[in-house]
């Protein structure tokens, strides 16, 4: 995936606002240090390749000294001839560095696969061949990104049980505004927001009304924007789109609603803004039901009174508003402020 481009949009941010971000590249340090290509790095034994990352995460935990911002790009996995390395024990040198937060960067699979037909880099190239030896394409990289994930997540939960510290662990799609990781980066504690809405029927004037409250939420914190990883509507041949929904589904659920619940400052907010006959959003509905399991804050825009939303519990009565400027009120009110960035 192309996480250097959107790193490097991240670090040219902050240069135009004469902030300094730091970067450093796991993987491309331990080649450089052991004079390595990826295909040699690959193919190495396993305990010397986690002696090589471990002297990499020293190295740089040593250079942090005295840096305020910085991005870290690592593995948590990757799958070679077929056989997959999970990264976990790399948790244990992770601890040495004061990380604030961990993010995973995510792709669309059918980018990803787009990237690997016409690589524009040794690397894509290489794992563009790993690639071949699969039957279905589209769903070994769904797979790759579904167990980067996970071991992200594992890796979170043991630094955080160790250390008895409360870490922040996030899954970002590129597609978000160079803005989001940016200000994850720079603002201690931002408020996430998942913006939840009908993508797959929606008027040019309700979707105004979601596109301007989006822009104007991205003023109060890190907006997640379901439309910034999102299924290939002109799916090219050989896409299972049986498989690419459920992993949509299970993405938008559990790797970005669900982790809402690290701060009681995340929020989700659900923009439904139709005067007359709304339609029935089943995906709003399983959006705002996991929030409500998993106790995080929700607003819902939806002009009816009589919302099936707060029937179902969905989100309270005084959560429910008619427009967005009701609800950027309640905000305010609830202590969420405009950033300074």
């Amino acid at each position: 995936m192309n996480s250097d481009g959107y790193i490097q949009k991240v670090v040219q941010m902050g240069q135009d606002k004469g902030i300094e971000i730091k970067t450093y590249d796991v993987l491309a340090r331990v080649m450089k240090d052991n004079r390595l290509d990826l295909t040699s790095l690959m193919t190495i034994d396993d305990q010397k390749f986690e002696l090589m990352r471990r002297n990499a995460y020293l190295e740089i935990a040593h250079e942090l000294t005295g840096v305020e911002n910085a991005i870290i790009k690592t593995h948590a996995t990757v799958e070679w001839n077929t056989i997959g390395h999970g990264f976990i024990r790399d948790s244990e040198v992770i601890r040495k560095i004061s990380i604030d937060k961990i993010v995973t960067l995510i792709d669309s699979e059918w980018l990803i696969e787009k990237r690997f037909k016409d690589p524009q880099t040794e690397n894509d190239r290489v794992f563009g061949k790993q690639l071949d030896k699969y039957q279905n394409r589209f769903e070994k990289i769904l797979d790759w990104i579904n167990n980067e994930i996970l071991q992200v997540e594992n890796w979170t939960y043991l630094i955080n049980n160790m250390d008895k510290i409360n870490i922040s662990e996030y899954v970002l799609p590129t597609g978000q505004p160079t803005e989001s990781l940016y200000k994850i980066v720079t603002i201690p504690d931002v408020p996430i927001f998942y913006a939840s809405y009908s993508m797959s029927h929606a008027p040019q004037k309700v979707r105004k009304i979601v596109d301007n409250g989006i822009i104007q939420l991205r003023e109060y914190g890190v907006v997640l924007d379901p439309q910034a990883i999102e299924i290939e509507l002109n799916a090219p041949p050989g896409l299972d789109k049986d498989a690419t929904y459920a992993n949509t589904v299970h993405r938008d659920l559990h790797h970005t609603v669900h982790k809402l619940k690290q701060s009681s400052k995340n929020a989700i907010v659900a923009f439904h803004p139709y005067d007359t006959d709304p339609i029935f959003s089943s995906g709003m509905c399983e959006e705002l039901n996991a929030a409500y399991n998993c106790g995080v804050r929700r607003y819902v825009v939806m002009p009816n009174s009589k919302s099936p939303f707060t029937v179902l519990k969905y989100a309270s009565e005084n959560c429910l508003f008619d427009n967005n400027e009701q609800l950027f009120a309640t905000l305010e009110k609830d202590g969420y402020r405009k950033l300074v960035f």
